[in-house]
C-alpha cells in the first residue's frame, strides 16, 4: 500500500469507523491485495439510513458521494 492508499483509508475510516471499516469488503479486498476492486468499494458508501413515516430507507447523499469520490481518487493517484 502507498503514502496515497493508505491516507485515503485514513479518511474514510475516519469518517465511517474503525469497526465498520473492518467488517467491511473494503478492508477484505485490501487484505487479498485487489486494489482496484478495493477501489471501486468506496463509491458504495454513499448512503445514511433515515426514519421515515417509521420505516428505515436508504438516501444516498451529494456530499457524501463527494466525499468517496475524492477519497477513490487519492487511493488510485
Amino acid at each position: 500500500m502507498n503514502q496515497n492508499q493508505f491516507d485515503a483509508c485514513i479518511s474514510f475510516i475516519f469518517n465511517l469507523g474503525f469497526s465498520a471499516f473492518i467488517f467491511s469488503t473494503l478492508y477484505k479486498k485490501l487484505k487479498q491485495g485487489d486494489y482496484e476492486g478495493a477501489s471501486d468499494e468506496f463509491l458504495k458508501w454513499v448512503y445514511i439510513t433515515k426514519t421515515v413515516n417509521g420505516e428505515r430507507v436508504k438516501i444516498r447523499l451529494k456530499g457524501l458521494e463527494t466525499r468517496r469520490n475524492a477519497e477513490r481518487d487519492l487511493f488510485l493517484s
